[in-house]
């Protein structure tokens, strides 16, 4: 079982000020399975005020179908995957990389969402990255939040 640790004993996190407390040099990815993340969780992240960083990143929408935003988007999973691993969290608004509150992700449908994003992960990166999750969270407000998590290719 993974044990639950609290954001702030994260190696490095920042707090609402928008201060990076550093502590062991690494960025690291959120401390948690990703299956077992709740609401809660993400509402922790908002309430610290834990920092966009090498490992974690903000998005208020999911990524559109142009171009444009899939090649926002396949940049953000490729620099993920090249930099070790990390977390795209899609439906939390974030000021300067600090989130500032759960906007959540109102009117999507869940699953579809889930497989259009591994498709365009799947079509538009290349070597294939080994280890991507998805999650959707629900227990918000206004909409589910998504989460994208990215293993070192």
């Amino acid at each position: 079982m993974t044990r639950v640790t609290p954001w702030k004993q994260c190696r490095s996190y920042r707090r609402p000020s928008g201060r990076r407390h550093d502590r062991g040099g690494v960025t690291q990815l959120i401390p948690i399975a990703i299956s077992e993340l709740t609401a809660g969780h993400i509402h922790s992240l908002v309430k610290d005020g834990v920092g966009e960083g090498r490992t974690i990143e903000y998005k208020r929408d999911l990524p559109g179908s142009t171009d444009e935003a899939k090649g926002e988007f396949l940049a953000d999973v490729s620099s993920f995957a090249n930099a070790g691993r990390g977390d795209l969290i899609f439906g939390v608004d974030a000021d300067n990389g600090i989130p500032t509150r759960i906007v959540g992700l109102t009117g999507i449908h869940a699953d579809a969402e889930l497989l259009r994003l591994e498709s365009t992960i799947r079509d538009g990166v290349a070597p294939r990255i080994i280890g991507l999750r998805m999650r959707v969270i629900d227990g918000f407000a206004d909409g589910p939040v998504v989460i994208v998590r990215v293993q070192r290719s």
